[in-house]
């Protein structure tokens, strides 16, 4: 077949040529292996190698190695030749990899030589059976020859082949990373970063730095070269666009650049409180207390500039851009604007919204009395406004006087009533508010006449009354007149009770028309005014006539007529008469009427018959006078008796019983000839008990009586409501026997079931009845005398009798009323007996006997059973039984019950259950199918001779190694209606046995098996050649980490996949942590140390691994660039730290900011700080030349140390602004200053800036404060003399030097009184009490002025700070929670900015830092402030205390109390000092 023409070059046959000609020219060819099998030539089943036999078209032939080709029987030819069919070359930097092919090569050696392509000389680098060789040690980029010589004896074939090594020299330039940093005005500041991956960076890295105007053409000679990665381009024009470069060499010389292009200068913000930057309009008030400004820039601002402004206290700035209105402003708020270009802002000017027009008071008129005058008053402000509650102060005058008191009478309402006045007097009223900015508002009411007194009419002489005098027309009138002495301008005035309204009255006229009971009010009046009533009431006390009658009477009734006259006052419309009675024989009447009616006639009912009464009638006029009539001896009328029941007043009806209930009824009716008005009445009564005169019940004439109980008697009577007659009776009894019929239920062989109804139609049965059950043969005379059962049940089964005999039944049962009756059942006869189906004999089955799958059984019945019986049968699940016709049941299958049993046609015997049971397992075959490294496919075939197979069989296929003595419980894959199955993840090269099982229909089962042996995955080889081939390592120095490359050798199965694992440094390889890899797949997050495993994996079974070592021992790098190289002691100084590794990357870096200028050592146990970012921030307590010192570690563990350049710590100079911009860092500093007293304390820094009580004040002042209490021979005397006085070295009084001051008018400093914001009020500029001459000795800089320096720093001295001072200095401080303080008539009250309601007082103040609060209590408790507090502990007097510190709990206390001091409370003495010179702080 010329072997399909599939010869290379040599003439060799090309094994994969021919089996491409092969797929191509005879798809149906076959592969026929070493064991027989024949298999499809495929892409997946290549020839491999030869000779190999393959089939075609049912033939044999073997293809040689020569190209001979002989079929079955055949000759083999002789054996091919060797020939080396391929050489493969592969290199790296310094190795090259032969790899040879070679024909018939089986036992041939093969020997590798090579040499440079420029040389002639070949050298033998080894000789052996491998077919691959790896030559090391050569020179990268260089050409080599390689020759393969192959023998095996009697035959030789060589190969040669050149290919060079592969390049190892660095040509490409670094990476050169630019970012831009801070940009001013005139500078721009960059980082620059420069990263090589091959041949590195130096270390340290030289920058050269370039700049030029975007609009210049190119760049010029570097701005700077220097090692630093930071740089700042200085003295750059604003607002004007830059291009940037940085060039950096790599270690092989290549040149990398980075640009930055369009970078901007920033323009200049020029200072808000510069003429002509910021124009302010306003305030301009709106009348709600709220205010505007308008506020636009100035021409000559840039435009792109925007106004910000907030109101002081606010967190943020809110933009105005070109300008605007700030709405919404109060008094006293401080407004910050600045120009600002969106990121930077220019320098503040701060407005502050006054308000200095005093309020409009409006008092007016308000009701006004003979001792009062009550005002009302509406103060308003159409600038800041009125506060939410106005503080109304009430000044009062005769207006004879020339001038108001000064004490005035305070409250909220607006609403006040001068009391205590004199009558008819001229008063002139004054009113005071203060507005929201503090201005005093006053308002006038003058003239107002208080009323003259008017006299009560129940004074005597005041009113004189005559009356009342009555007509016949049942009215009345009484006469009014003046007393002698009452003022003519008076009048009388009166009214009814019911009247609204008063009417007039001249004097000596009558009242007419009144009547009994009116109510009569009289008073004197002045028209607008009235004077007390008197009250008069009109009565009529004469009572009326009685006249009382006799009307009609009856058995329990007496009617009686009255009629009653009045002369005075008359009888009402509709009288109310009160009847009473009693029996003639009764002494007196009852204190309650019997009756109250509007009726002149009246019937007493419930009488007793044929008795004797009195009666008696109340009536009253209608002044209430109450007249009386009797009638004595009116007798009642008497009711007949009853009769015999039959004739006679009662007549009882016939007797009727419910049996349902077991009850009587009868009826009662009234004889003729009967009143109709008498009722009839009844009761029932149990056994032989007279009746009882409560228990009767009324009932209709006629009525029925029912539910009476057998044996009760019943008796009725007349009854007229109150009276009852003599009564009649009637007994109630039932002696009648019940009737009982017996009825015949279910009869068997040895039982008979009876069931019995009684019936009794007069008391009925008892529920439950009890019934007495006898029974007897037929053929006795007489039933037993103890009955066979007695029970409530009125069923019963006789039980135990003979079969096929006759039965007589006898039941007893009694009624509710005891009678007995009874009922009988004759001649009831059992049944004869059905044997059962399991008895011997009784009922004969033979088989099963199958066919077809299916089974029949014969059933016949025994010779001993009577032939009146019969054979029937059901299958299980059959609702009916069948009559078995012949012998045969057929059409039977596998695990079918069949259920027989004998007959009568009514009653069944027990069945016969016959099981259908296949026994027999059917033939299980197992034959071998596919085979892999990790699979197994066997086929099934499965066959039942009884009952047959399902369609299709269910198999369940169980595999296990051959070496392991039993099969798994559970088979694989479940149970499976395919006869073929694959068995996966097999281990490779592993004897199995398999075994396969299956049931016939009848769940027999039967089993096959087979032993088969998997391929096995080739082995990994060394990483370079092989199966597993790895890639180079490279480093992710921003993540740490490494990756590599994996790869499937030449020639491996597609089949097979790749997996790998990584083992920690340290670690061991776990079989269960490898992952799958796709073919030339990366590796990542690899770490220092970590050992990299890849193996070939056919998804259950993996070869040998090659590994890798991940390994990082290149040291990192760093950089250090300071913002300056000079600093200040004490002030933060911060340096650009760049830290490098291009390998595992930077895992960490420690510093140290010292004095040594040479390396310490790569202990970090040697540096201090941490370096988190890029960014160091350092500062030195003292002055020297210091470096920083960095250790960068990296997370491979290499280590190295930098050192920087050296920084200058110079001691620096400090002023206000610079204290007052970081208040948290500089207060409580302390500064070298000394007083002319030489009082011998340390002094602190207490507050730095301006005084915010005052917006003129643009002058940054320090103040000081002396750090612990101030001996007492420091403390001065008072202006005049006085001295202080001293109980102890530290616990002074002032209550001697208090009477050198008069009070507010001796805080006179310029400087101080801002500080004392309560001397802004009318109470505080005019404040005379003790405590604020207190506060004018601590405040008086002339008396503390030895506490000034020699030197002039000092501009003044006093005694303590103001409670304005201390605040400002303190909420700077601890701003998160501040201190807010307000004053009143006598001094502050203070509170936190929590909420609290204000007081006297605050907890809270931190004791711990001894600026605020000295936590020392051996010299004293507290500091005094140079502050009145608004507290007043004293009786009778207006004197209050100041403001302290105190040390407990540190409490801001506002005490009200005499300055007098105990021993155990001294006041703390403390000097501020302010001044503009500069101060040194030291710590």
């Amino acid at each position: 077949m010329q072997v399909l023409q599939s010869y290379d070059k040599s003439g060799n046959i090309d094994v994969d040529k021919l089996t491409d000609n092969f797929i191509k020219n005879i798809p149906d060819a076959q592969i026929r292996g070493d064991d027989g099998t024949a298999t499809d030539i495929s892409d997946d089943n290549r020839i491999t190698d030869l000779p190999v036999t393959v089939v075609v078209d049912g033939y044999d032939f073997t293809i040689w190695g020569s190209g001979t080709v002989t079929g079955e029987g055949e000759e083999k030819p002789e054996r091919d030749k060797l020939n080396i069919t391929s050489l493969n070359l592969t290199s790296t930097e310094d190795s090259i990899t032969a790899k040879v092919q070679a024909s018939n090569g089986n036992g041939a050696t093969y020997t590798y030589y090579y040499k440079l392509s420029s040389s002639n000389d070949w050298i033998e680098i080894h000789k052996g059976t491998e077919t691959t060789c790896t030559i090391e040690g050569l020179e990268p980029n260089t050409s080599y020859d390689i020759k393969v010589e192959a023998t095996n004896g009697d035959e030789s074939s060589s190969k040669n082949g050149t290919i060079s090594t592969q390049d190892n020299r660095d040509l490409t330039p670094p990476t050169v990373q630019v970012t831009q940093g801070a940009v001013t005005d005139s500078s721009i500041s960059i980082s620059a970063s420069a990263t090589d991956g091959e041949s590195g960076m130096p270390d340290p890295i030289t920058y050269r730095y370039y700049i030029k105007k975007s609009t210049d053409g190119s760049y010029g000679s570097p701005v700077s070269t220097n090692n630093n990665s930071d740089y700042t381009f200085s003295g750059l024009e604003s607002n004007t666009t830059y291009d940037i470069k940085v060039e950096a060499d790599d270690n092989s010389g290549n040149t990398g650049s980075g640009e930055l292009r369009g970078v901007k200068t920033l323009i200049t913000i020029p200072d808000a409180n510069a003429p002509g930057v910021i124009d302010i309009e306003g305030p301009k008030w709106n009348g709600d207390g709220t205010a505007d400004i308008t506020i636009t820039k100035g021409d000559n601002v840039d435009d792109d500039l925007d106004i910000e402004y907030k109101k002081e206290g606010d967190d943020d700035y809110t933009k105005l851009e070109d300008g605007g209105t700030i709405p919404d402003l109060q008094e006293g708020d401080k407004i910050h604007i600045h120009l600002t270009d969106g990121d930077r802002d220019g320098e503040d000017i701060v407005i502050e919204i006054k308000d200095e027009t005093p309020p409009t008071v409006n008092v007016n008129k308000g009701t006004v009395t003979e001792t009062s005058i009550t005002v009302n008053v509406v103060a308003t402000d159409d600038q800041s406004g009125m506060p939410s509650l106005i503080t109304y102060n009430y000044y009062i005058k005769k207006s004879t006087d020339l001038s108001y008191p000064t004490q005035a009478t305070t409250n909220t309402t607006g609403t006040y009533t001068f009391g205590g006045l004199d009558a008819k007097t001229s008063y002139d009223i004054k009113v005071e508010a203060t507005d929201n900015a503090g201005n005093i508002g006053s308002g006038e009411l003058t003239g107002v006449t208080t009323l003259i007194t008017i006299p009560g009419a129940g004074d005597e002489g005041a009113i004189n009354i005559d009356g009342p005098n009555w007509h016949d027309d049942g009215t009345a009138d009484v006469t009014i007149t003046k007393g002698n002495d009452v003022d003519d301008s008076l009048t009388i005035e009166y009214k009814k009770d019911d009247d609204d309204n008063y009417t007039p009255l001249t004097d000596g006229d009558s009242i007419d028309g009144l009547k009994h009971g009116d109510t009569i009010h009289i008073h004197l009046t002045d028209g607008d005014r009235d004077g007390e009533d008197i009250v008069i009431e009109i009565k009529d006390e004469t009572p009326p006539t009685v006249n009382v009658t006799q009307g009609a009477t009856s058995t329990n009734g007496i009617t009686v007529n009255v009629n009653v006259h009045d002369g005075e006052g008359g009888m009402p419309d509709t009288p109310t008469y009160n009847y009473y009675i009693k029996k003639t024989d009764d002494p007196e009447y009852p204190t309650q009427p019997t009756a109250t009616d509007t009726n002149a006639s009246y019937t007493f009912s419930g009488l007793e018959q044929g008795v004797s009464y009195d009666i008696k009638v109340e009536v009253a006029d209608k002044a209430g006078n109450t007249g009386t009539g009797t009638l004595p001896g009116v007798r009642t009328d008497t009711i007949p008796d009853p009769g015999d029941g039959q004739t006679g007043s009662i007549i009882w009806g016939n007797i009727n019983w419910d049996s349902s209930q077991g009850t009587a009824s009868v009826t009662v009716s009234k004889g003729a000839g009967v009143d109709e008005s008498l009722q009839l009445q009844y009761q029932v009564v149990i056994g032989n008990s007279a009746p009882t005169e409560g228990a009767y019940q009324t009932i209709a004439n006629g009525g029925t009586i029912s539910d009476i109980a057998n044996g009760s008697t019943v008796y009725a009577r007349l009854w007229d409501g109150n009276n009852g007659g003599n009564p009649a009776s009637i007994k109630i009894e039932d002696s009648t026997p019940p009737t009982v019929a017996v009825n015949k239920g279910e009869v068997t062989e040895t039982a008979i079931s009876v069931t019995v109804n009684a019936n009794d139609n007069e008391t009925g049965m008892p529920s439950p009845a009890t019934y007495k059950y006898y029974i007897k043969r037929s053929t006795d005379t007489s039933y037993p005398t103890t009955p066979t059962e007695t029970s409530n049940t009125a069923n019963y089964t006789f039980e135990g009798l003979i079969n096929n005999t006759s039965y007589d039944i006898k039941v007893e049962v009694a009624d509710n009323a005891g009678n007995t009756g009874s009922g009988e059942l004759n001649l009831v006869k059992t049944l004869i007996t059905i044997p059962a189906g399991d008895v011997e004999g009784a009922i004969n089955v033979e088989g099963p006997t199958w066919s077809g799958g299916q089974a029949t059984i014969t059933v016949t019945k025994s010779d001993d059973v009577d032939d009146s019986l019969y054979l029937e049968y059901k299958k299980e699940g059959d609702q009916d039984y069948t009559r078995l016709e012949g012998t045969a049941i057929g059409n039977l299958v596998n695990g079918d019950k069949i259920y027989i049993h004998l007959t009568d046609g009514t009653r069944d015997g027990t069945d016969k259950v016959i099981t259908i049971s296949d026994t027999t397992p059917p033939s299980v075959g197992v034959s071998k199918g596919t085979v892999t490294t990790n699979s197994i496919t066997v086929n099934v075939n499965a066959n039942d001779g009884e009952s047959g197979m399902s369609v299709p069989p269910t198999y369940e296929y169980y595999i296990k190694e051959s070496t392991t003595p039993t099969y798994p419980t559970t088979p694989d894959g479940g149970a499976s209606t395919d006869a073929s199955h694959t068995f996966s993840g097999l281990k490779q090269n592993v004897s199995y046995d398999i075994q396969v099982k299956t049931s016939d229909i009848s769940g027999n089962p039967g089993t096959g098996t087979i032993m088969i042996t998997t391929g096995t995955v080739p082995d990994a080889g060394d990483g370079q050649t092989g199966s597993i081939v790895w890639g180079n390592v490279n480093w992710d120095p921003s993540q740490g980490t490494a990756s590599i490359t994996v790869s499937k050798g030449a020639g491996v199965d597609e089949s097979l996949q790749i997996q790998y694992q990584v083992v920690a440094n340290g670690g061991s390889i776990s079989e269960s942590a490898y992952q799958t890899i796709s073919n030339g797949g990366t590796i990542q997050n690899l770490t220092h140390g970590s050992v990299v495993y890849a193996r070939l994996w056919d998804g259950t079974n993996g070869g040998n691994p090659a590994s890798i070592n991940i390994q990082d021992n290149v040291k990192p790098s760093a950089t250090i660039q300071f913002t300056e190289n000079t600093a200040d002691v004490g002030a933060q100084i911060t340096a650009t730290v760049t830290q490098t590794d291009n390998e595992s990357g930077v895992a960490s870096g420690k510093y140290i900011f010292n004095t040594v200028s040479e390396n310490i050592e790569e202990g970090e146990a040697s540096y201090t700080g941490t370096i988190s970012g890029t960014t160091v921030t350092v500062s030195a307590s003292a002055e020297g030349t210091y470096y920083l010192h960095v250790l960068t570690i990296d997370r491979a563990g290499n280590k190295k140390e930098t050192i920087s350049g050296a920084v200058t710590i110079e001691v620096p100079e400090t002023s206000a602004e610079d204290i007052e911009n970081n208040p948290s860092q500089y207060y409580g500093q302390y500064v070298n200053y000394t007083p002319k007293n030489n009082a011998s304390v340390k002094w602190r820094i207490f507050y730095a800036g301006t005084n915010p009580n005052v917006t003129s004040d643009t002058t940054s002042r320090i103040y000081l404060i002396a750090d612990d209490y101030i001996s007492s021979q420091y403390a001065p005397n008072g202006k005049e003399g006085s001295e202080i006085i001293a109980y102890t070295d530290y616990r002074l009084s002032m209550d001697n030097v208090i009477n050198d001051y008069a009070g507010s008018s001796n805080v006179t400093n310029s400087f101080v009184k801002p500080w004392l914001s309560y001397l802004n009020s009318s109470y505080g500029r005019n404040s005379y009490y003790d405590n604020m001459k207190a506060v004018a000795y601590m405040l008086d800089t002339n008396v503390w002025s030895t506490f000034t320096d020699s030197a002039g720093k000092a501009e003044y001295a006093i005694g303590g700070p103001t409670l304005d001072l201390f605040c400002t200095s303190y909420n700077q401080k601890y701003s998160t929670k501040t201190i807010q303080y307000q004053s009143d008539t006598y001094g502050y009250n203070v509170r936190w900015s929590t909420g609290e309601s204000y007081d006297y007082y605050i907890d809270g103040l931190p004791t711990n830092d001894g600026l605020y609060v000295i936590s020392s209590s051996s010299k004293a408790e507290y500091m005094w402030l140079a502050s009145p507090s608004a507290l007043d502990l004293s009786t009778g007097q207006r004197s209050s205390g100041d403001c302290s510190i105190w040390r407990t709990h540190g409490r801001l206390a506002l005490l009200h109390q005499r300055l007098w001091l105990s021993p155990n409370s001294m006041p703390k003495i403390r000097s501020p000092i302010r001044t503009t010179t500069r101060w040194h702080i030291f710590n």
